[in-house]
């Protein structure tokens, strides 16, 4: 009687885990994300070096943005989802650098701007003085008064166009170098930057 309890109980685990496994095989895990772009090698364009007299494979590579939800059908394959009615495959191997959109760095600009616009001012303060000096004359005080006067203004200048034109900045990550297994340092990023994720039976 125990014998037969424990067949039972055997087979009973047995099933479980048979379910367990078809249910995980059975299903796909979505990634939803709010603004990510791909950029992949789709193929090779072949450019023969007439110097050297060799075929030389340049990688053709495009890029798709606006990118809503991702997802793995396997091991190698990636489906992408721009819309409700355009969907793409990608070997992963395919997949050069993906990229999420970060935010907007007004400062990065605004110092971008100031720094130029500061140049600038001591170029075209530097040339109002060569025009307007004597050539008779030693006095080269303009030489400084008028960089040291145009250089803020042009900072100023600088510094407002940057905070009106903000700068894109992105989370990139450079998938081609990537030497072990592909999916499972995908799904590492993607984790850190979806909106949600989901998982649906097939």
């Amino acid at each position: 009687m125990k014998t037969v309890i424990i067949i039972i109980i055997i087979t009973a685990l047995h099933v479980c885990m048979k379910l367990d496994c078809y249910s995980q095989t059975d299903s796909v895990k979505i990634f939803y994300t709010k603004d990510c772009s791909i950029t992949y090698i789709p193929g090779h364009e072949d450019k023969y070096d007439s110097d050297k007299k060799i075929n030389w494979k340049i990688p053709v590579k495009a890029t798709i943005d606006s990118i809503r939800e991702l997802s793995f059908l396997n091991d190698s394959i990636m489906e992408i989802c721009k819309t409700n009615y355009v969907k793409l495959q990608l070997n992963l191997n395919e997949i050069d650098k993906i990229k999420f959109y970060k935010g907007l760095n007004a400062w990065k600009g605004m110092v971008n701007g100031a720094v130029t616009g500061a140049f600038t001012g001591i170029i075209l303060g530097l040339l109002v003085a060569g025009w307007t000096h004597d050539s008779t004359s030693h006095d080269y005080s303009a030489f400084l008064d008028f960089p040291l006067m145009l250089a803020p203004i042009g900072a100023v200048v600088g510094f407002v166009w940057g905070a009106l034109n903000p700068s894109a900045e992105y989370y990139k990550y450079n998938i081609s170098r990537i030497k072990g297994n592909k999916k499972e340092e995908l799904t590492r990023i993607l984790n850190k930057h979806i909106i949600k994720k989901q998982i649906l039976s097939k």
